[in-house]
């Protein structure tokens, strides 16, 4: 899609402009072309090559794709491990955090379906920790102490 235009009456328009689109970031890699789009609503999405495409073709991934590969990947490596420190360091949570406040209502409602420890992002992406100092370790106070944050701060998930 980046680069192609539009006819819009008699003048040409580029194809994200018109479609509304507010913010668009190419980079360049290694060779490889990555763009990401925000749409008027907030979604973002990511264009990157799919691997071992040597054909250009590229396929867009939204944030919560994103978030459930990269949690999935997490999940999966680090199954056996008990060290708070390992877990916060693995690459994939790292990546996760770094999808920044986009993934808050996410991991809220990971929280909420009990499919994960997300306290610790939610922490890292937020700079908050409504968690009670007497209650730390206590995951079930945790997950209502974060999804109560979540409702006063106007997350919906």
């Amino acid at each position: 899609m980046i680069g192609r235009y539009i006819e819009d009456g008699s003048s040409r328009k580029s194809l994200m402009e018109g479609l509304g689109v507010e913010e668009t970031v190419v980079t360049v890699s290694g060779g490889m072309i990555n763009a990401s789009v925000e749409w008027p609503d907030g979604t973002k999405v990511v264009l990157r090559p799919l691997p071992n495409a040597s054909d250009g073709v590229t396929q867009a991934e939204t944030t919560e794709q994103r978030f459930r590969r990269l949690a999935s990947r997490w999940r999966a490596e680090t199954a056996f491990v008990s060290s708070s420190a390992e877990l916060v360091d693995h690459p994939a949570f790292k990546d996760i955090v770094s999808l920044g406040e986009a993934v808050v209502p996410l991991l809220l409602r990971e929280l909420e379906n009990g499919t994960g420890h997300w306290h610790r992002a939610l922490r890292r992406i937020t700079g908050d920790d409504p968690v009670p100092e007497s209650d730390r370790g206590n995951i079930e106070v945790a997950v209502q102490s974060w999804l109560a944050w979540g409702e006063e701060h106007g997350y919906e998930w």
